[in-house]
């Protein structure tokens, strides 16, 4: 059998390349790249996107003609990533020896979603903790301490 520079399908054949369905995100790629250039120069539409990988942005994107300026927000400083943590954290009851200016200057290469991300981890930890403290009657039970020899 020969191959016409198509791709494999599950049964081993090749495809034809005029038969290839091109994966999802080229294909939303390729539809967004459509729109954009064709948006009128006179209109004051503003395309508003964010990630926190820029390294794998198609650089198709960033053509001289489709974008009239990049915003770079940098990673929040050790000040802001102090407010974020106060944000999530405002309505919980946190332990004594939860130090926030240190969790926030330990957090110094992670994004807003990447610190809620770690409160909400805590968040279900600690109620799985408390849960599995609890007896069937709603009680909290105080674990005896262990005692090795």
């Amino acid at each position: 059998m020969t191959s016409h520079g198509g791709t494999s399908c599950q049964s081993g054949l090749k495809l034809p390349q005029s038969e290839r369905i091109p994966a999802a995100p080229d294909r939303l790629l390729n539809q967004f790249l459509a729109e954009v250039d064709g948006i009128s120069l006179n209109c004051d539409i503003f395309v508003i996107a964010s990630t926190t990988r820029p390294d794998v942005i198609d650089r198709t994107f960033f053509r001289p003609s489709r974008f009239c300026s990049l915003l770079y927000v940098p990673l929040p400083d050790c000040s802001a990533r102090r407010q974020i943590l106060d944000s999530f954290v405002k309505k919980c009851v946190l332990e004594e020896d939860v130090d926030l200016d240190d969790l926030s200057e330990l957090m110094s290469t992670m994004t807003a979603s990447q610190i809620e991300a770690v409160c909400d981890a805590s968040f279900s930890l600690a109620g799985e903790e408390l849960s599995a403290s609890m007896s069937s009657d709603g009680n909290i039970v105080t674990p005896q301490p262990q005692v090795c020899f």
